[in-house]
């Protein structure tokens, strides 16, 4: 490429890769160097993307050169690749291009992580609103008249208010759903909305496919060739308004509102009237309110402060959030509408205002934020438990798969001593999968299900006896004496399988991270009538910001160990579970070369 074009991509926030027809990139400008590089020039140039990319890419950019060879001039589509545990987000366009004569394909590939990520957490936002929240595109005959309109996004609230699915809801437009004289009026509005850009307002009659009817109140505004709709449910309300309007009817005095509470004070505070209704919220009656000061009545009295307050400096209050007494020492929740009255000479005589209950309310939205949080734990569990999936195990089976295939197909030519390195290859293979496989369903159990603890007298001597049963085959590869300097009289209070899983865990990790011929020791003390056990290695350690990282739940950690032995990256996270479980602590103590020490303390036996 020349200098001119060379710039122009130095300025590009992104690079361009050339391709020849049979796949083989012969170019990448400009190169993506760098500790951060995703794609560095010399592991792609001269080699076919089937080689360099993984599979999910690959199916992509065959189906971009089958559309490209079948005519079309270009062929756009996403893809993400996860690095450090984190996702990031691409965005590419592929095109014929001719060299020399010969077909080439162009792609040009951007970052869009921060783009999309933002796409993510809006769609995330408008799945949870409590508002329906449907986008329509204009649809134009050959002449650019609009003649109807399609929805093309619809949040899950706008699902539940129409009565329909998302694949449904896109298929739908406007002359197919709706009828009348009031689809007529709707799609005028949306008309004036899109070609002038004014927002607009209305109510409107709904009829759902299962026959049942919703008043529903819409706002519209312009988006690109079309409108997004912003819709709520107010059949409640229209039925309250409704039900108000007969009750005005037939009483036509202040205690019409049987629903919310009427109430007027004089200009000292002091109750002069109240509806009955005011009983249902406090249990107050009303002949033991009126007479009295109504601050008596706040919980807070800076609720109180700050409502006067606004009612000197607007006259009004709309929806002011108080908190009242009731007569049980519980608290109601009140949204309180106020206002001045004003005697014939215009002076303040006191203030009028109506108040209604939203107890249940607040407790719903405390509700929502709790179960936002646990929703948000849950997608952090599932996201880390697909990564395991996706990479450690998939390539566990992967590989032992392979070295099945080469035993079946060589089985004749082998020669015993090559058949006996593949079998021993394939059984390591599949005891580190099922290592993995057995954390992963226990850290699986613990995240989705409460898991039964059954502690009992155990002599930890003998439980860590075992233990080193299960692990001296590992650690006698490796040559690592397993040393027992726990007391042979210690007993603890503990669930026999879940103090396994722990010393398991810890121990099998002293063994991954040691250096062959070394030892790992297994000792515990008394301390505060608690048992502290320690697992002490000789081998690699770790450095001080490793150290910080291990215990933490939003990081997945994983590495190789001495020999390159695997692991899931769980075992330390089912012990900090496990161990908090019993009611007790874990720590560790690390120095790169020095080896480490985990530390961790359960009960004694009360006998």
């Amino acid at each position: 490429m020349n200098d001119y074009l060379n710039s122009i991509l130095n300025a590009f926030e992104g690079f361009v890769f050339i391709s020849t027809d049979e796949g083989i990139f012969s170019d990448i400008q400009p190169s993506d160097v760098g500790e951060d590089s995703f794609f560095p020039r010399e592991n792609f140039i001269g080699k076919h993307y089937s080689d360099v990319v993984s599979p999910d890419l690959q199916l992509k950019i065959e189906e971009a050169y089958r559309h490209l060879r079948k005519g079309k001039d270009r062929y756009n589509f996403e893809f993400s690749i996860e690095k450090k545990g984190e996702v990031f987000w691409f965005t590419a366009v592929v095109s014929n291009l001719s060299i020399k004569g010969k077909p080439h394909y162009l792609g040009v590939v951007r970052n869009f992580t921060a783009r999309k990520n933002h796409e993510l957490f809006i769609r995330g936002i408008l799945d949870n609103s409590v508002a329906g929240i449907i986008t329509f595109r204009a649809l134009r005959n050959s002449d650019g008249k609009i003649v109807d309109f399609r929805i093309i996004e619809i949040n899950e609230t706008g699902q539940k208010l129409l009565g329909v699915l998302e694949e449904e809801a896109l298929e739908m437009s406007m002359l197919k759903s709706l009828s009348g004289e009031r689809r007529d009026e709707m799609l005028k509005k949306y008309m004036q909305v899109t070609e002038t850009g004014k927002t607009a307002n209305f109510t409107y009659l709904y009829t759902n496919k299962k026959g049942s009817t919703f008043w529903f109140k819409s706002s519209v505004a312009k988006y690109m060739d079309g409108v997004v709709v912003t819709t709520q449910d107010i059949t409640e309300q229209r039925n309250r308004e409704a039900a108000f309007r007969e009750s005005e009817k037939k009483y036509q005095k202040i205690f019409r509102n049987i629903r919310d509470v009427f109430y007027r004070t004089d200009i000292n505070g002091i109750v002069v009237d109240i509806s009955p209704s005011i009983e249902r919220y406090t249990d107050f009656k009303r002949e033991e309110i009126i007479g009295k000061p109504v601050i008596d009545f706040y919980h807070n009295t800076e609720d109180r402060e700050k409502l006067i307050e606004n009612l000197r400096m607007k006259g009004e209050v709309i929806d002011f959030e108080v908190r009242l007494k009731k007569k049980m020492d519980t608290l109601a929740f009140a949204s309180v509408n106020a206002h001045l009255v004003f005697d014939e000479s215009g002076k303040i005589e006191g203030i009028e205002g109506y108040m209604r209950d939203i107890s249940e309310r607040k407790k719903t939205e405390e509700q929502l934020v709790n179960m936002n949080e646990k929703l948000r734990e849950l997608n952090q569990q599932k996201d880390k438990l697909f990564s395991v999936i996706a990479h450690d195990l998939k390539n566990a089976i992967f590989g032992a798969a392979g070295l099945s295939n080469i035993m079946v197909d060589e089985f004749e030519s082998l020669p015993k001593d090559e058949m006996y390195e593949y079998v021993s290859l394939l059984k390591k293979n599949m005891d580190n999968s099922s290592e993995l496989l057995n954390d992963l369903l226990s850290w699986a159990g613990n995240q989705f299900r409460e898991v039964s603890i059954n502690p009992e007298k155990l002599n930890l001597f003998d439980v860590t006896l075992s233990v080193f049963e299960m692990l001296k085959e590992g650690a006698s590869k490796k040559m690592i004496t397993l040393e027992n300097k726990v007391p042979d009289q210690l007993f603890v209070h503990a669930d026999l399988n879940i103090l396994k899983i722990i010393l398991r865990n810890l121990i099998s990790n002293s063994i991954k991270f040691s250096n062959a011929g070394s030892s790992i020791t297994v000792s515990a003390i008394i301390e505060n009538e608690m048992a502290q056990i320690a697992t002490k290695d000789r081998g690699i350690g770790m450095e001080k910001e490793v150290l910080k990282k291990i215990f933490t739940k939003s990081i997945y950690h994983s590495t190789s160990g001495t020999k390159g032995e695997k692991g899931s990256g769980l075992g330390l996270e089912l012990c900090q579970i496990y161990i908090k479980k019993l009611k007790g602590e874990i720590w560790a103590e690390s120095e790169p070369g020095a080896g480490s020490t985990f530390y961790f303390t359960i009960p004694l036996s009360a006998e």
